[in-house]
This record gives structure tokens, sequence and C-alpha cells, in this order.
């Protein structure tokens, strides 16, 4: 009797990890931000076991820090700042999100997650529409270049054609004059000769 084939197993560390955010950013002086969620995916045909570690515990309450996954499912974990005094502003802790298969005790996959605490949303938001400014006026700076070229470009193109024009129609009148003058030299060889005929 065939046995069916054995589902290969996963090594240690290398199922990837699908989480979202990757970045979780606590601003001290909005309280709505003190709390924030990750979602958890699992697009596998198996169960996923979790776990979440901290490098800094004290500073967050993890709630359902573990827990299980269903296949191709979701599961939001919820992560709140406990600590937001100016001593921890700017400074970057890291969760462990770890996963493993329900029959197995050993971790098939982890993801990093950096979180960052910062003073104040309005300072953060004006540093962004500050740096949004300037990426504008650079933008701006630029096309005005591209335009200043263009237009120098078409400028020295115009004039280029003006004298070339000039010149051919320079050429044109001394190609007449030379023409006028072989005519009338022509004339007047005709003449003398008809003259020393006559003679």
């Amino acid at each position: 009797m065939q046995q069916p084939p054995r589902q290969p197993e996963l090594g240690e560390g290398n199922l990837p990890v699908f989480v979202f955010p990757t970045e979780l950013i606590f601003y001290a002086d909005d309280q709505s931000t003190h709390k924030q969620v990750l979602t958890l995916y699992n697009p596998y045909e198996f169960a996923l076991k979790f776990k979440v570690l901290c490098t800094t515990p004290n500073k967050y309450v993890v709630v359902d820090a573990a827990g299980a996954v269903k296949p191709q499912c979701c599961v939001d974990i919820v992560i709140r700042h406990r600590d937001v005094r100016p001593c921890h502003y700017d400074v970057i802790d890291k969760f462990r999100l770890q996963v493993s298969e329900q029959s197995q005790g050993k971790a098939l996959g982890r993801k990093e997650i950096i979180a960052t605490l910062l003073p104040s949303a309005k300072e953060q938001r004006k540093e962004e529409e500050e740096k949004r400014i300037k990426e504008h006026l650079a933008e701006s700076v630029f096309f005005e270049q591209m335009l200043y070229v263009k237009i120098t470009f078409a400028v020295f193109k115009k004039v280029n054609e003006n004298e070339l024009g000039t010149m051919n129609g320079y050429c044109k009148e001394e190609n007449l004059a030379l023409m006028s003058r072989n005519t009338l030299k022509l004339g007047l060889y005709k003449s003398e000769m008809g003259y020393l005929r006559a003679g």
C-alpha cells in the first residue's frame, strides 16, 4: 500500500511572517496613538502559533502576547505604550513576532517591528509639511531650469536660423552681382571681338 507523500519540514526561522505595520510610532501629546494594533496574517494551509517578545517589556502592554492563527486568517495584536516620559523620546524599541506550527515547538519564522516614541504629532506633521514644501520647491526649481534651457535653446535656434537666412540672402546677392559682372564682361568681350573683325 502506497503511503501519501510527507509534507517537507520547514527549516527553523525560514518561514516568511506577514505582519502590518512593520513600524509603530507613538506620540506623547496624542493619547489616541498610545494604543497601536499589529495585524498578523496566516496565508498558509496550517495553523500557526505566535508569540510577541519585546526588548523593553516594562514600557509596553501587549494584549494577547501569545495565541494562534487559523489557516488563511488573521489576528489583531494590541500594543499599548504605558511610559511616555521625555526620557524615552526618540528611543527605538523592538518587538519580535515569533511564529511556529501548532504541532511543533520550534520557531518557524520571525519578524521584527520597531517602535518609537516621539514628543509631538504636531511637530512631526510640521516637519513632514516642511519636507514636502522643500521637495515641491526643489521640483519647481528643476522644472524652471528645464524651461529656461528649452527657451534658451529655442532662442538660440531662431537666431541661428535668422543668421543663416541672412547669410543665404547675402550669398544670393553676391551670386547675382557676380553673374552681372560676368555678363557685362562677356558683352564687352563680344563687342571687342566684333570690333576686331570689323577692322
